[in-house]
């Protein structure tokens, strides 16, 4: 019953949408709006964590070093250990807060979206509707729509979240040594092009797969379907599909094999490159320590 008051109250016209990084957050403010609202207001908060803890452990150490050297009383670090415990509390709390309303609207947008696919069905012409070109696409687009609404939204949400946790670090840096962070946003630059053109490899990848499931799909479906039962034993077709099946469901392995082995390479040679600009930014850095413009923390 609630399924079908919600669904009156938000149906969205995919017959005249371009999807896109716009249309996904429209939809996602129409199925859940005050959820997806505090989602953003989250994850801003949560972009400037980076910041926030560099400058809280940047207060921690220095009053360390400062009772060391008699200069500061112990009793001063309890106000930096709270906002680091606070801090750190909120990470977790925010991110189950987060985790259950995106379960919530998970289930919001599959009655929606799937509502919305089987109207737009209705209106292809059977012909059409039995094309090979059009059960490739319907694959794609119908095969739990919510799942990849949802990962758009947090692919949407970690890379706001990456740009501002780099820009906060960023403005750190150039208030301290100015040069410096033009440098490191500038090695930011290839690394992000990179990441581009890994991630269009991958999505071509999984778009030439899905002809090749569909019809180790379908071959499953007529070896193992009571509806072709009295056919396979009639015409004795079984060896020959079960080498198409074979053959097929290889073909389809092999390619989503070299997209994971190129994802994890990928990923993992990205994990080295982007410590050296952190390696780059500590060394530079230490000379403000020596002359005295940046403390230790």
């Amino acid at each position: 019953m609630k399924s079908k008051l919600y669904e009156a109250k938000y149906q969205p016209d995919i017959r005249s949408m371009r999807w896109s990084i716009w249309s996904a957050l429209r939809l996602a403010f129409g199925v859940s709006p005050a959820f997806t609202t505090m989602q953003i207001i989250i994850n801003v908060i949560n972009g400037l964590f980076p910041a926030v803890t560099v400058m809280i452990q940047a207060v921690f150490v220095d009053t360390v070093l400062a009772i060391f050297a008699g200069e500061k009383e112990i009793s001063q670090l309890i106000l930096p250990l709270i906002g680091l415990f606070l801090w750190l509390l909120w990470q977790q709390f925010s991110g189950i807060f987060v985790k259950h309303g995106q379960g919530i609207r998970k289930r919001k947008m599959g009655v929606v979206l799937q509502n919305a696919f089987l109207k737009k069905i209705s209106l292809i012409g059977y012909h059409r509707l039995e094309m090979p070109e059009t059960q490739d696409l319907l694959r794609k687009v119908t095969l739990e729509p919510e799942e990849v609404e949802e990962e758009t939204l947090n692919n949407i949400t970690e890379i706001g979240i990456l740009c501002l946790q780099n820009l906060s670090v960023f403005a750190i840096v150039v208030v301290h040594v100015w040069w410096a962070g033009f440098l490191l946003a500038a090695g930011a630059i290839p690394l992000s092009w990179l990441s581009l053109k890994a991630g269009n490899k991958n999505y071509q990848s999984q778009s030439d797969v899905t002809e090749k499931k569909r019809r180790y799909e379908y071959i499953s479906q007529v070896l193992l379907g009571r509806d072709a039962v009295l056919e396979r034993t009639l015409f004795s077709y079984v060896p020959f599909l079960n080498e198409r099946y074979r053959s097929t469901f290889q073909e389809a392995y092999e390619v989503e094999k070299r997209t994971l082995f190129r994802g994890m390479v990928n990923m993992k040679a990205g994990g080295v490159i982007s410590t050296l600009p952190a390696l780059f930014a500590a060394f530079i850095l230490i000379p403000g320590v020596r002359s005295g413009g940046l403390s230790v923390g």
